[in-house]
């Protein structure tokens, strides 16, 4: 997370990004005290990009887009669900909901006009992530507004080849949360997911991924959305199916790896899905991981922080390194590790770190440093 809490650009994404990863922090740390001014100048930045329509401008002059309130108001609701309702955002997203609602309403009026003339009507990606955000965020609309959201999820429901990986994923995850209002939506949920499932490929040193067509590429990246949508449905409707959500987590850290979480969107995507429903783990002591070179002991500095990582550095060659996982965190590799041929004059390496979202991050920067000397 620190590669986004302090961004380069002051554009809506990344500003919305850096809010995302500075609250994220001052949570884990319940340290109220780390709510600094820099996270207020970019809650303010953020403000100033928001239109008097509620839609969000990419950059300072541009024109507001449904495009960019959609990616937005996504991460508040994300950002919601993982630490609480935020004050700070909070009018911000009402008028972005209201802005999205509006448009919405738009498309539903022409989806009935085409309907009237016999024609096979569904809703579009952008009507789908409005249903999202309607059903992570929970409030109640006007009741035009929710006549539309009735309206939209009886189409998603009944939808079938049209859907990306993706789209079944994330319309598993928002029938479910309107199982409520229909029961079948539950049971259609469950087909999604199910047919989600058929498409996993699964390599133990990678995990579980999707190597099919239908797991969509887009300009954020190379499938992160398409894994993080299936790890947040299974985690909805399959929560005890641990094993699964772990070996997909596993190919979504190996993707960091060797590919890198190239956009602030993919960056906070990942968080999401390690950090949701492991909320009980943040604050747990882990036992740091043992590391041995040649056989022999590594020395890890002692570190107090909460986030972030150490790291040590042995002067000479090597040719063996063993690391024992003593957490139950996801990590990018098996708990015993034999790494060969590594001969270098200064090799630094990570210590596992206490809380799940910083478990991932210290080790793959050191073993991007390894591979880059």
């Amino acid at each position: 997370m620190p590669a986004i809490s302090n961004p380069d650009d002051e554009d809506a994404i990344s500003l919305m990004s850096a809010i995302y990863a500075n609250t994220i922090t001052t949570y884990i740390q319940k340290n109220l005290s780390l709510e600094t001014s820099r996270l207020q100048n970019q809650v303010e930045k953020l403000r100033k990009l928001q239109n008097n329509d509620g839609s969000f401008s990419w950059w300072k002059g541009m024109k507001g887009s449904r495009y960019m309130t959609t990616a937005v108001a996504e991460m508040m609701v994300r950002l919601n669900a993982i630490a609480g309702t935020q004050k700070s955002i909070s009018k911000m997203l009402t008028s972005a909901i209201n802005y999205l609602s509006w448009q919405t309403a738009r498309e539903v009026r022409e989806m009935k006009k085409v309907e009237e003339k016999k024609h096979k009507v569904s809703p579009s990606e952008q009507a789908l992530h409005y249903l999202y955000i309607l059903s992570m965020d929970g409030r109640k609309m006007k009741q035009n507004l929710e006549a539309d959201k009735a309206y939209l999820l009886d189409k998603m429901s009944k939808m079938t080849g049209d859907f990306s990986i993706y789209g079944k994923a994330r319309a598993a995850v928002v029938l479910a949360r309107n199982s409520q209002q229909n029961a079948a939506y539950r049971e259609k949920a469950g087909e999604y997911l199910q047919s989600v499932n058929e498409y996993a490929v699964y390599r133990e040193e990678m995990g579980r991924y999707y190597d099919t067509r239908k797991a969509l590429y887009s300009w954020r990246n190379y499938k992160i959305p398409t894994q993080v949508s299936v790890i947040e449905a299974l985690q909805m409707l399959k929560p005890n199916d641990k094993q699964t959500i772990e070996e997909l987590q596993r190919w979504l850290l190996m993707s960091k790896r060797t590919q890198v979480w190239d956009t602030p969107v993919n960056t906070v995507d990942a968080v999401y899905a390690f950090m949701k429903g492991n909320e009980s783990n943040w604050s747990r002591k882990a036992e740091n991981a043992v590391l041995k070179l040649d056989g022999k002991l590594l020395p890890m500095p002692q570190d107090s922080t909460t986030l972030g990582y150490v790291k040590t550095e042995k002067t000479g060659k090597a040719s063996k390194l063993n690391i024992d996982k003593k957490s139950d965190y996801t990590a990018g590799e098996p708990s015993m590790q034999s790494l060969s041929s590594l001969s270098a004059k200064s090799v630094p390496w990570s210590r596992a770190s206490r809380c799940a979202v910083s478990s991932f991050l210290p080790n793959l920067r050191a073993r991007a440093r390894r591979r880059r000397r």
